[in-house]
């Protein structure tokens, strides 16, 4: 994304519920990527983080009216319509796909897990808490204090965890990139 954006959050939000259609094609313009991005790493597949991207600005547009400004900022919202869409699509996605893979032959390994985590899960060191959190925060957008209440846990706790398992993800993505040398 540019440095610079030629609105802030204030005029964002007036020129969007006056229905700016220039502004609306600004934001698009400065957010998509970073949007897709997003996206993209959750379905893994091209042409349906497109559909979710389209389908992701038109639900904000038909939506603005019930944006409040005050709670968050535009890109973290368009960002959490958009996890929530390719939540749902990818559910969809790997429902279809299972049943498409019933033909596989046994020898063959399917990892199915009901966390967005896959492989990644069995390889790093997470505890079952920071799991738990990741996925509500990243893949189901819940803040500290929705899952705070859901977990009945304080928020505080959900903060460290939240940090400690980013942490350890941060480790696993480094070891991957950087494998040590072979002896």
């Amino acid at each position: 994304m540019p440095l610079h954006f030629k609105y802030t959050e204030e005029e964002i939000i007036s020129k969007l519920k006056e229905r700016d259609q220039k502004c609306f094609a600004d934001i698009y313009d400065h957010y998509s990527g970073a949007v897709y991005g997003i996206i993209y790493r959750m379905i893994q597949n091209t042409v349906l983080a497109e559909k979710v991207l389209s389908e992701t600005f038109i639900e904000a547009w038909n939506n603005i009216e019930n944006y409040d400004g005050s709670k968050e900022r535009t890109f973290t919202w368009i960002t959490k319509i958009a996890r929530r869409r390719a939540m749902q699509r990818r559910k969809i996605f790997r429902a279809t796909s299972k049943s498409t893979q019933s033909n596989q032959p046994t020898g063959e390994k399917s990892i199915s897990n009901d966390t967005p985590f896959l492989a990644v899960q069995q390889e790093c060191s997470l505890t079952n808490d920071q799991k738990q959190i990741i996925n509500l925060a990243y893949f189901e957008s819940f803040t500290v204090k929705e899952i705070s209440k859901r977990l009945l846990i304080p928020q505080g706790t959900v903060k460290r965890n939240l940090r400690m398992g980013i942490l350890e993800l941060r480790k696993l993505q480094r070891a991957d990139r950087f494998p040590p040398p072979e002896m």
